[in-house]
């Protein structure tokens, strides 16, 4: 059995931080980093001196489908990056933080519910989390339709239905789904105040 971390939407590593602090056994774990903004992937030194070998940096986005995705980013706030077009076309990208114009950036992204089945087995040990800015809304349902959760032992994510223009009840209705089939609780993710970035 192998112990897994997937952190999608690392950051600049804010995650794995919180990760370690709240995890006694957190040097057990491999960890698999998914960030797609360029501007953060300098960021990660004090975490691949603690992994080593056991830390890997993907600079991809998730998402449902192996593709390019327009990616929006705030070029004054390193933290604001979106694959949402609803949340990406807010003023300053959804961001607190002033901008004149959002960028926007051909991104990969790879197929996270594939990816998932192809490199792990359900007898592995392996805690998810997302907070990819809306990007949720393809991936967990994508991975509900796979039954991608059964390898899933330990679910975070952070989910964004205002910035994003959803419905009220969305995340309720795909949290009590992955209750309901897979017997997991979603447990609510921030990490910001382990951010080196500001």
């Amino acid at each position: 059995m192998k112990k897994i971390f997937l952190d999608c939407g690392a950051n600049d590593g804010c995650s794995v931080r919180k990760f370690i602090n709240e995890n006694e056994d957190y040097e057990d774990y491999f960890v698999h980093s998914f960030e797609p903004n360029p501007i953060l992937h300098d960021s990660f030194n004090d975490i691949k001196d603690i992994y080593k070998e056991k830390f890997k940096l993907h600079k991809v986005g998730v998402s449902n489908k192996n593709s390019e995705i327009i990616f929006y980013r705030n070029p004054n706030y390193s933290s604001a990056g979106t694959f949402d077009s609803v949340k990406g076309n807010k003023k300053n990208c959804g961001s607190m933080v002033h901008c004149d114009n959002v960028e926007k950036l051909s991104i990969k992204c790879i197929n996270l519910s594939n990816w998932i089945s192809e490199n792990f087995s359900k007898e592995d040990y392996i805690v998810l989390k997302l907070d990819i800015e809306g990007g949720e809304y393809d991936v967990v349902p994508k991975m509900i339709e796979d039954k991608t959760f059964s390898f899933i032992n330990k679910f975070y994510i952070e989910w964004h239905d205002n910035w994003c223009g959803k419905p009220k009840g969305t995340s309720s209705f795909y949290t009590n789904i992955i209750k309901e089939k897979f017997f997991i609780e979603p447990i609510f993710w921030d990490a910001q105040s382990f951010q080196v970035f500001k």
